[in-house]
């Protein structure tokens, strides 16, 4: 099993299947390339599998927040709202 199978099953995700794909979204060419030299050093298969996952951590974080104002403040914290 590859190091990156192995982060999905650890994160609950289990192996990534294209029909699990319901939306797409655009990102920079610039952000895309180092999206992916970052994947090929943390041994992701792909860049859509290293991208879910940090998604993943991130709504993880947010939702654990005990209210709505815990939330707001996390987001102000990384710069999404102001």
């Amino acid at each position: 099993m590859s190091p990156a199978a192995r982060r999905r099953l650890k994160a609950g995700r289990g192996t990534k299947h294209e029909d699990d794909m319901a939306e797409k979204i655009k990102i920079d060419g610039h952000l895309y390339d180092r999206l992916k030299k970052v994947t090929e050093i943390a041994g992701y298969t792909s860049v859509d599998d290293f991208v879910t996952h940090m998604i993943e951590k991130e709504l993880t974080k947010i939702e654990s927040a005990d209210s709505d104002s815990d939330v707001e403040e996390r987001l102000r914290g990384l710069g999404y709202i102001e």
